[in-house]
């Protein structure tokens, strides 16, 4: 708390705590929802008739944002309680002004409907500099809890990382200005040194598009055509010379087996590939449709193992609609395979919203935004030990032999590059025995 005596209104380190603050580019900028929106909620969460985001600079203090106003976005910062509220890393609380000696002469204390009760949290930078703050204010002496103080330290940790987020797609935009002027510039070059240098990066990426669809052909004919010929041949000399070749049979089978996983393999690296170099995320997709199609696509494995499937109402989406299908489809397919021998697999799919606030610490989508859609596939199988988490999502990883459950090892790894793709993540949370859920986030 501060003491009864004037406090010295200048930290130490104003001048660099100045700079901090001008390179945000922020200040006496236009309202933004996303501010504006934090401080109604501080407002409505403290029962407050009056909420700011303040932000200290030399010689005045602006509010980036209020709910409830005084008539005007910026104070003398001489006036301004938000200048004391800088002085210190923890929350400053008033809980009635007028017990303040050093306030009397303040004129936003002692006008008619003045403030009477003040808590300021700072905001705190990366680099310790505290430029600003997020208060509350009313008009009448009020108390202010220890929790309170906690959380309006949560909300201001809140608004800097807001402030860090805008300042980074700044940055992204200018940076992509900069590359479209300089790509402008070199296309309006008509230097040699120029064109050799666009002509090779062409061919390059001509190049790279042609290996590309070699890849694409050759997974999907010339190298399956050798693998459909071992098969059916396999298949003839055991129709044709099963009994002369006896125990041979045997060997025989294994051999069409391997050809069988191999093809298998083929076609699963082919779709990684494809899902990896292909995104096409412009368009909506309605998830309950994508679900639906992935159903009718394992509708015999779902007969044959006696699944009851359960689907919530699900968002639509903007994305790819034939990724996020692969995706969902390899989840159900994994919620069916790795069943219990003892009963039948149950499967829920569920949907929730999630603030960015509220994702799990391993999360971090490609695209920062205020919430996410997060879509749960949960069943009663095997499960796995959490520990492994991370380790499923990678290519050819396993975690059980090929002789208990097929597969190449792919499918996750694709779940997790289409939600990569769409600027989300994925997850799963398991113990052994007790069933596994996957969590998919995907940007609103």
């Amino acid at each position: 708390m501060i003491n009864n005596s004037t406090p010295d209104l200048l930290p130490d380190d104003d001048g660099q705590r100045l700079q901090e603050l001008h390179s945000y580019r922020i200040l006496y900028t236009s309202a933004e929802e996303a501010f504006d929106n934090i401080a109604q909620i501080i407002a409505q969460v403290f029962s407050m008739p009056m909420a700011f985001i303040s932000l200290v600079d030399e010689c005045t203090v602006f509010y980036k944002a209020q709910a409830g106003s005084f008539g005007r976005d910026q104070v003398s910062r001489a006036d301004s309680l938000c200048s004391l509220a800088i002085l210190k890393d923890e929350p400053t609380v008033f809980k009635d002004t007028w017990d303040k000696p050093f306030l009397s002469a303040n004129p936003l204390v002692q006008a008619k409907g003045g403030i009477r009760f003040y808590a300021g949290a700072p905001l705190i930078t990366a680099n310790g500099y505290r430029i600003g703050s997020v208060c509350v204010v009313d008009t009448q002496p009020r108390t202010f809890s220890p929790a309170d103080t906690q959380l309006l330290k949560r909300f201001a940790q809140q608004v800097i990382h807001e402030m860090d987020v805008r300042l980074a797609a700044q940055e992204l935009s200018r940076t992509q200005q900069a590359l479209l002027a300089a790509e402008q510039q070199l296309r309006a070059s008509e230097t040699r040194l120029t064109n050799e240098e666009l002509l090779k990066s062409n061919q390059l990426l001509v190049r790279s598009n042609e290996s590309l669809q070699q890849f694409a052909y050759v997974a999907s004919h010339d190298l399956q055509e050798p693998l459909r010929k071992i098969q059916s041949f396999g298949d003839i000399i055991k129709n044709r010379y099963a009994d002369q070749l006896g125990e041979g049979v045997d060997y025989l089978e294994r051999m069409q087996t391997a050809a069988y996983r191999m093809s298998e393999l083929i076609k699963d690296l082919l779709t990684f590939s494809q899902v990896a170099v292909r995104p096409d995320v412009g368009t909506l997709v309605s998830l309950t449709q994508v679900i639906k199609t992935a159903l009718v696509n394992l509708d015999l494995l779902i007969q044959e193992t006696g699944a009851i499937v359960k689907v919530e109402p699900l968002p639509t989406v903007v994305g790819d609609r034939s990724q996020l299908g692969q995706l969902f489809e390899n989840l159900l397919s994994n919620a069916l395979k790795y069943r219990r021998a003892d009963m039948a697999p149950s499967i829920r799919i569920s949907t929730r919203t999630v603030t960015i606030g509220e994702l799990p610490p391993s999360v971090k989508p490609v695209h920062l935004a205020p919430a996410y859609h997060r879509v749960d596939v949960s069943d009663n199988g095997i499960g796995f030990d959490e520990k492994y988490v991370d380790r499923i999502f990678e290519v050819f990883q396993r975690l059980h032999g090929k002789s208990q459950y097929t597969g190449t090892g792919i499918g996750l790894a694709i779940c997790d590059k289409v939600a990569v793709n769409h600027g989300g993540a994925i997850t799963a949370r398991s113990q052994p025995g007790q069933g596994a859920t996957f969590c998919v986030f995907l940007p609103l």
